[in-house]
């Protein structure tokens, strides 16, 4: 009982996980919303913290590492740099950065402010500066 529910946790976390380094960050999160409703049914409301929190921390770690050259800034005019940095650089994980910015580029629109997306790693090469 425990080995197959462990089996169905971990199937639950690797095909998102695969759906956002692979193909698209929206794929991942409609998949996720598979598990999502199961669990609202189940009233298991520690299991949808646990895989939401798990993807969008995944999420959030590649996009900040990734762009980790230049401060993320993100709407109007802002948007430029980065999509211009994500064009000029050799950047890991180019199509999940380029469909993140332009989500929130779409959202800074809809609010009406730019988004400031803060970096907790910070990985830059000395000889830039």
């Amino acid at each position: 009982m425990l080995n197959e529910k462990l089996n169905y946790i971990i199937i639950i976390y690797l095909i998102p996980f695969f759906l956002l380094i692979a193909s698209s960050p929206i794929f991942s999160l409609f998949w996720l919303l598979v598990p999502t409703a199961y669990f609202l049914w189940e009233r298991n409301y520690k299991n949808i913290l646990k895989i939401w929190g798990f993807i969008l921390g995944v999420w959030y770690f590649i996009f900040t590492t990734s762009l980790s050259g230049t401060t993320i800034l993100i709407g109007f005019e802002n948007t430029e740099v980065i999509i211009n940095y994500l064009l000029n650089n050799n950047v890991m994980f180019e199509n999940l950065c380029f469909q993140t910015v332009y989500m929130l580029d779409f959202l800074s629109a809809k609010v009406g402010f730019p988004l400031y997306i803060p970096a907790i790693i910070n990985i830059y090469n000395k000889n830039d500066k």
